[in-house]
């Protein structure tokens, strides 16, 4: 089971410990944690808003002010508005059946992610 946190950041429930990836990989915020309202940190894993599966198995995270994140299992890659995202702030992911990724962002609108690149959905 995967557990998301607002601070804490990514959380694994493999049945019998819970483990967490954010602190063990150095990508805390520990400002945010100790109460010093340090946000939009780029490069952290620690303010997590989603979480979503794709249709390979990879986790996607969803962060409220550091972008996504996409684990295999193995490594973590960042997505940031640098890579097509409308914002870093992101509301929630979506997989629809054909094996896109939709994200919502704050501010920055729907992203479509087709497995290599962003793009910007309008009506």
């Amino acid at each position: 089971m995967w557990f998301g946190n607002n601070g804490g950041g990514l959380y694994r429930y493999d049945g019998r410990s819970l483990y967490n990836i954010t602190q063990d990989r150095g990508l805390g915020n520990t400002g945010f944690l100790k109460g010093l309202n340090v946000t939009n940190q780029p490069g952290t894993l620690a303010r997590i808003w989603s979480l979503a599966e794709d249709s390979t198995g990879n986790l996607w995270i969803g962060t409220i002010d550091a972008g996504a994140w996409r684990y295999d299992g193995k490594s973590l890659t960042n997505f940031t508005i640098k890579d097509g995202l409308g914002s870093n702030a992101i509301w929630t992911i979506y997989p629809d059946k054909t094996g896109n990724l939709w994200f919502g962002t704050e501010g920055g609108g729907i992203r479509k992610y087709d497995g290599k690149s962003f793009t910007n959905f309008t009506k």
